[in-house]
């Protein structure tokens, strides 16, 4: 094992696990969201076309 893999490391793995949450939720958000535009631009032409 590394040294200070115990005391010092904890740190740099929280924000590691911080910032590969808010990858994820940003991801998440923008998926969504374009999904959303997706699904809501289908809606709208089939409504103009009936």
């Amino acid at each position: 094992m590394a040294n200070g893999l115990t005391q010092d490391n904890w740190l740099s793995q929280v924000i590691f696990q911080f910032f590969g949450w808010i990858i994820v939720m940003a991801f998440t958000f923008i998926f969504s969201l374009i999904l959303w535009l997706i699904i809501g631009n289908v809606l709208y032409y089939l409504q103009a076309i009936v």
